[in-house]
């Protein structure tokens, strides 16, 4: 009777022990895993949050720029309007700050025709061989007339871009950095009269920067 009553309590003494052990076990397991998946979490989060602090732009504004995928070229939509001579246009540019650059310029001739849509003599590689290739006056030949409208017509009809249609003050000139070769004159374009032009340095016109 003693001995079944030892081997009793030493089953129940070894049961226990084995309960302890494991409660330890599993509180343990679930501290560490739990406080780690936690740590891991947390710093997981932050990390993002970080990166997309660091990664966000300060200002996004939408329509600042255009990109002609044509060319590459990048453009500022709005335009700056009436600089009062050449000169004065091409310091605007210079001192541009547009959408996080400060390397604007003006365009070329040749850079301004990319801009053109719905007048195939005037985009590039069209019939008007005005361009780096032909500055002089008389390059602005029948070919690259075809397509001139009267300066009232609507923006959404102009023969440029979409994306550039904005801005507009009665059809405008704008300023290219682009010299008359047998002139002392400037090249000028009109995105929505569908036209090219020398003019003197002294004259007023518009200005849009590219880069």
């Amino acid at each position: 009777m003693v001995k079944k009553i030892s081997v009793l309590l030493f089953v129940l003494a070894a049961c226990a022990a084995l309960s302890a052990c494991a409660e330890s076990s599993d509180d343990k397991g679930t501290d560490t895993v739990g406080d780690v998946v936690g740590d891991q979490l947390t710093n997981l989060d932050s990390a993002n949050l970080d990166t997309g602090a660091d990664t966000t732009p300060d200002t996004l504004v939408v329509g600042v720029t255009f990109t002609e995928p044509g060319t590459g070229l990048t453009w500022t939509v709005d335009p700056v309007s009436d600089m009062a001579n050449r000169d004065a246009a091409v310091a605007a540019c210079e001192a541009a700050e547009v959408d996080g650059h400060t390397d604007w310029r003006l365009p070329t001739i040749e850079e301004a025709r990319g801009l053109y849509r719905d007048c195939p003599d005037l985009e590039l590689g069209g019939a008007c061989t005005v361009g780096d290739n032909c500055l002089n006056s008389t390059c602005n030949d029948a070919n690259c007339k075809t397509c001139q409208t009267a300066s009232s017509q609507p923006s959404g009809q102009c023969k440029a871009v979409q994306e550039m249609q904005q801005g507009w003050d009665g059809g405008p000139w704008y300023w290219t950095s682009s010299e008359a070769a047998d002139v002392e004159q400037y090249w000028v374009f009109n995105l929505c009269q569908g036209a090219l032009n020398v003019v003197f340095g002294g004259s007023s016109y518009g200005v849009r920067c590219v880069r």
